[in-house]
């Protein structure tokens, strides 16, 4: 009798946690495929949409000029190239990583991490009107695409 007692509290709770375990293995898969690379790469492709298409909108209502362009273009090309510089220092000192993460975190929590578009207006690409005229139409692109998106 007590060992038939003893036998039904084990697999009761053998079910009780088996049960457990899938609920939550069933809640980290979803939440896993929502934060996939491949949807990762999505936002960043419709943020790079967005922009360049508010640069071109821009440029064809004459707010931003051919030159206005080409310089924006030459400093994002030049951004990426200092990030992969970067990226493969990283590498090389990945023995440090922990301290030096330390170390970028306690920076970047001193100085507020500002936009793409601030820095092109204080390193002169474009004027401060240019910037926040392209703030202002990136805004409005990414509701419509917010928009386009829960409509598909």
């Amino acid at each position: 009798m007590k060992s038939k007692n003893i036998l039904s509290i084990a697999l009761s709770s053998l079910i009780i946690l088996t049960m457990l375990s899938t609920s939550v293995s069933a809640h980290t898969k979803v939440i896993d495929k929502s934060i996939n690379k491949h949807n990762i790469e999505k936002v960043k492709l419709l943020r790079r949409v967005c922009f360049i298409k508010s640069v071109e909108e821009l440029k064809n209502s004459g707010i931003l000029t051919k030159e206005d362009v080409d310089n924006i273009n030459d400093y994002i090309i030049k951004l990426q190239e200092e990030n992969k510089r970067k990226a493969s220092v990283k590498n090389y000192y990945r023995g440090n990583k922990e301290s030096k993460i330390k170390e970028k975190k306690y920076t970047n929590n001193n100085d507020r991490k500002k936009s793409l578009i601030d820095d092109m207006v204080k390193d002169k690409v474009i004027t401060k009107y240019q910037g926040e005229k392209l703030k202002e139409k990136i805004i409005k692109n990414k509701e419509k695409m917010k928009n386009y998106i829960e409509k598909n």
